[in-house]
């Protein structure tokens, strides 16, 4: 699986709506929260962190412990808001 999707013959994010186990992992958060935070997600992976940040804020009002976005936020603040020039939409986190 992980072959098929570095070579895009998988989408990955297709997982939260088609896994039975994904799926009844994320009922206790709302829609509101999951629409806000795949938001956030996506300007954060096209360089738009102004947008990001609010968003992502937005996230932590809703859910204030959530760990992934804060290391975002964290990662995002280590460059002082501003995309690196070699951004490509991802950093791998390894905390």
């Amino acid at each position: 699986m992980r072959e098929a999707a570095f070579s895009n013959d998988f989408q990955v994010s297709e997982l939260f709506t088609t896994n039975s186990e994904i799926v009844f992992m994320r009922q206790p958060f709302g829609l509101e929260w999951m629409s806000t935070n795949a938001d956030a997600f996506a300007a954060y992976e096209h360089g738009d962190w102004k947008l990001a940040i609010n968003l992502f804020h937005k996230v932590l009002e809703m859910k204030p412990e959530d760990k992934p976005t804060k290391n975002i936020l964290a990662f995002m603040q280590q460059h002082d808001n501003i995309p690196p020039a070699d951004w490509q939409g991802f950093k791998f986190f390894d905390e």
